[in-house]
């Protein structure tokens, strides 16, 4: 009988993982990111039900002015929009927008300290200014997201303590004294998505004082990019939870409360 056929078995191809590269931001470079967020919470007070729903949306052009190693020092920020919505007794959506909405502002980072100036590059208005130098807390620091990625190849189902911690490091940065607090946090990569990393994240993010407390637990994913290690996409959502503080004022009715809440932040670059 003829011999039978030798089948040479194929090895599985190696799978090194995935390597995000590190890049720092560049002179010029130019961006567009939008924000927006929106909360349902359904609040009880001495037995009566009311609803809340607010909702914030923000667009706004960015371009780096100057740098220093892997920190933006300079940068000039066009607020193409900015504002609170709501809806009217009548369902129809109503719009404030931010004293900021539609102005341009030069961010400067230096000692330590966050500038704000009109396009002339005088000061702004204080108002004005604060409202910017709140987003801009960590301008002159690398940035957080990007710095929490590491080196080492990742493959699906990693778990990334550092990334966590740069996250936790994030939401404590410039405000320690309003901070969330960050719990029961995960951060996974689960794989590739085109030319981009999708991470999965989890997080329970609360705090409180002695009158109320609110409890949010989070899922949602962020997707950078393999090529520079920015982001593109960060989107999150979960439950919102109130109730009564550490030591709420005897006497007075207690608030409790719960609801929904959506937070998704997008970046393209030119």
């Amino acid at each position: 009988p003829a011999a039978s056929p030798v089948v040479s078995a194929t090895p599985a191809p190696k799978d090194d993982g995935v390597t995000f590269a590190k890049k720092a931001p560049k002179v010029g470079q130019k961006r567009e990111q939008k924000r927006s967020m929106e909360m349902k919470l359904t609040i009880k007070i001495a037995g009566h039900d009311q609803l809340m729903e607010t909702a914030e949306r923000e667009t706004k052009k960015e371009e780096i002015l100057e740098v220093s190693g892997n920190a933006i020092t300079k940068l000039k920020v066009t607020f193409v929009e900015k504002a609170e919505v709501g809806k009217d007794k009548d369902g129809k959506e109503q719009v404030k927008a931010s004293p900021v909405s539609g102005k341009t502002y030069i961010v400067v980072a230096k000692d330590g300290k966050v500038t704000v100036l009109d396009e002339k590059e005088k000061p702004a208005p204080k108002a004005q200014a604060d409202l910017v130098a709140a987003e801009y807390h960590t301008l002159g620091k690398p940035d957080p997201l990007s710095e929490g990625i590491p080196d080492r190849a990742l493959k699906p189902g990693d778990k990334i303590p550092e990334l966590l911690e740069s996250l936790k490091k994030f939401m404590r940065e410039g405000k320690e004294d309003d901070a969330f607090e960050l719990t029961d946090a995960t951060v996974t990569f689960k794989g590739k998505e085109g030319e981009n990393g999708l991470f999965e994240i989890a997080f329970t993010m609360s705090k409180g004082d002695k009158d109320m407390k609110m409890k949010m637990p989070l899922k949602g994913r962020a997707v950078v990019r393999l090529v520079d290690s920015q982001p593109v996409e960060v989107a999150m959502e979960g439950t919102v939870e109130l109730g009564a503080g550490t030591a709420p004022p005897q006497g007075a009715p207690v608030p409790s409360g719960s609801g929904s809440m959506k937070l998704r932040m997008t970046t393209t670059y030119e």
